[in-house]
């Protein structure tokens, strides 16, 4: 009997039987679907699953043309866990011109909007050093986080103390007054680097304290976008669905503990989110075609359910790759593609894991090639306008008069940059260069650029 060498959801190396996967990616999905109430995947989309688990290659990418734009979390994280000693500017510029990044993130390596605050100002000039030597958009990014708000590292009672005591109310009470804190260091934080010039603002990890943790994203979002309208606001997730810690705790008349990622989209639709980020959790007992196809149902309801460009994420353990802080290949790479193509994404978010097994994998699977070709001018799209992929990349190419696939190529996508000073991966001299090129792809795309519109402005140009 033919046996198809796969793995775990840990990474462990299994072979199994063609009738194994087949039953495996038919569960996940039927595990999905009853725990979140929506369809199946249809039997072609299972096909196509099945024919992505039994190629016999290493490695494999999506077709041509549905490439899709990357964000990051966490990108110096990832730079600094290796032990590899570069600053975080430095750090950008070796994703931006060496690892093909859509997007690049700044972020703190105390990746979380508290004990950010008390140095913001340090954080606001790196950021305006990094604007002025990239040319991709930069994102600013960190978590919520309320476990910082509760005794020891915080000022409110702790609930996971309180709640063995039977101490209910009270540990209610510490969870809205979290809510309020984090809520206020946030929007504190985020519009002081958007007032420097960031081009979006990452919360990312929203949730990991249940439902009083989705509540202060969405409540810091919306104070957000009513203060500066045009700013550009990417929420992912921590889990697949919301924990009920608080239980009772609500945002425009809908409860939060217990949502789902197709549920989770629409409130953070209405809180004025740009681009959502949900989230599917692998099982480690289970294998990657299980996981994959429950990962997948998952998603493409929420995918179905977004008007807004949906980037989901998929570093360790999540979105059906592997809980191993070293992805394996083979499944890192076929997850990057069934994601994309099943589930039609806009985007993906690459999350933990080493560099060459996430960041370099999804990027060479299915990204765009960021300045090797016009993954940044196709983010640019979803940032100021929050157009979906396929709008984004019909715009882009109209603008710069090449056909959609083109954008991916770069052999001709140098050649349009060259023309039009739009900034090249390997510039000469008298080229245009990151600020400079960014002010010429703000007046083709005809957009703002925030970090542009302040250099302008603080120039009196």
């Amino acid at each position: 009997m033919e046996k198809i060498l796969t793995r775990y959801g840990d990474g462990t190396p299994v072979e199994m039987s063609v009738d194994d996967i087949r039953r495996d990616l038919e569960e996940g999905s039927e595990d999905a679907a009853e725990r979140g109430r929506i369809p199946t995947l249809a039997k072609d989309e299972l096909d196509h699953l099945f024919d992505i688990f039994s190629s016999p290659h290493r490695f494999i990418g999506v077709e041509p043309v549905k490439e899709v734009v990357l964000s990051y979390d966490g990108s110096p994280i990832k730079m600094l866990r290796a032990q590899v000693n570069v600053d975080r500017l430095q750090c950008l510029q070796i994703y931006e011109k060496l690892l093909g990044a859509d997007t690049l993130e700044m972020g703190h390596m105390d990746y979380s909007f508290k004990p950010i605050k008390p140095i913001v100002t340090y954080e606001q000039p790196l950021l305006e050093q990094v604007l002025s030597v990239t040319t991709a958009p930069v994102f600013y990014g960190a978590m919520p986080n309320l476990g910082l708000y509760s005794q020891p590292d915080g000022p409110f009672p702790n609930p996971s103390e309180l709640l063995p005591q039977g101490k209910i109310e009270e540990a209610m009470q510490s969870y809205e007054a979290a809510v309020e804190d984090a809520v206020d260091d946030i929007v504190y934080v985020s519009g002081a680097m958007y007032e420097s010039g960031a081009d979006a603002i990452i919360l990312d990890t929203v949730g990991a304290a249940g439902d009083a943790d989705f509540l202060a994203g969405l409540k810091a979002t919306a104070i957000l976008k009513e203060k500066y309208p045009g700013i550009c606001i990417e929420l992912g997730m921590a889990g697949e669905f919301v924990l009920g810690m608080h239980s009772e705790l609500t945002w425009e008349g809908v409860r939060l503990a217990g949502l789902y990622a197709h549920e989770q989209v629409k409130l953070a639709e209405k809180a004025g989110v740009t681009i959502f980020g949900p989230v599917c959790n692998t099982n480690t007992s289970e294998s990657t075609p299980w996981n994959m196809a429950r990962a997948i149902t998952f998603m493409k309801a929420c995918c179905e359910e977004a008007t807004i460009p949906v980037h989901v994420n998929m570093g360790m353990g999540v979105g059906g790759m592997t809980v191993n802080d070293h992805p394996p290949l083979d499944v890192a790479s076929r997850a990057s593609k069934a994601m994309v193509e099943i589930c039609r994404l806009v985007g993906l978010s690459v999350g933990v894991g080493d560099l060459m097994g996430m960041v370099v994998t999804h990027s060479i699977a299915s990204g765009m090639g960021g300045m090797r070709a016009a993954g940044d001018l196709v983010a640019r799209m979803q940032i100021s306008r929050g157009m979906k992929i396929n709008e984004a990349k019909a715009y882009v190419a109209e603008k710069l008069k090449v056909a959609v696939s083109d954008l991916t190529d770069p052999v001709i996508m140098n050649e349009a940059r060259e023309d039009l000073n739009l900034g090249l991966l390997h510039p000469h001299a008298g080229s245009p260069k990151c600020m400079e090129a960014k002010f010429n792809i703000a007046e083709l795309l005809d957009i703002d650029i925030n970090c542009v519109n302040r250099f302008r402005e603080r120039a009196s140009i």
